[in-house]
């Protein structure tokens, strides 16, 4: 476990690494809140992120779903790659909707991490709920 000292140091790290990205930057995602085994990311839907008939496309609530979990689990200092992930789309994102990723652990063991994530608007309508199996790779540096 960090002291508070450490888990700062990390939260920044993070923050720096999320802004240079180049997939998050792509996609408009930022980093609402972060906190040991959770966070929130934000990512408005532009045209360029709709399918075919005008709504968000499923890749991109994936990638939002799949950077939230993946960043609650940096948030407590670890590398990990995702090796499975489910998600069941509940209501479509609409074009100019600002979607949400709600992420947490749900099992934090030493080789294996199952987290989840809620995607829900900025009206807090359920979107897509996505629940993910991850290896652990090592330890963070920061």
């Amino acid at each position: 476990m960090l002291n508070e000292q450490e888990q700062q140091k990390l939260f920044d790290s993070q923050h720096k690494q999320w802004q240079t990205t180049r997939y998050y930057k792509h996609l408009g995602m930022t980093i609402e809140q972060l906190a040991c085994q959770h966070c929130i990311i934000k990512m408005g839907i532009i045209p360029e992120l709709t399918n075919g008939i005008g709504i968000a496309h499923g890749g991109a609530i994936a990638s939002l779903a799949d950077a939230s979990m993946g960043l609650a689990i940096r948030s407590c200092g670890k590398n990990a790659v995702t090796v499975d992930l489910n998600i069941n789309f509940m209501s479509p994102g609409e074009n100019g909707d600002t979607l949400y990723g709600y992420a947490s652990i749900l099992k934090y063991g030493n080789r294996i991490i199952v987290a989840e994530s809620e995607i829900k608007n900025q009206a807090r309508k359920l979107i897509a709920k996505t629940r993910a199996t991850f290896y652990v790779t090592g330890d963070l540096t920061y």
